[in-house]
């Protein structure tokens, strides 16, 4: 039981992390100011949260 909790909250945790990013990524579009360096940063956090890519 406490396990299967301490998941639960390891999920949330990282889902509101993988918002934050996105919400951080829509807001840099916007202003144009992407880089190559973020393009990177994206996708290494994708393969180390184990989600495709999305380019």
């Amino acid at each position: 039981m406490y396990k299967e909790l301490q998941d639960k909250k390891q999920n949330a945790l990282l889902l509101s992390l993988r918002e934050q990013q996105d919400l951080y990524m829509a807001a840099a579009n916007k202003k144009g100011v992407l880089k190559t360096t973020t393009r990177l940063q994206r996708q290494a956090t994708d393969r180390y949260f184990a989600r495709p890519v999305s380019w």
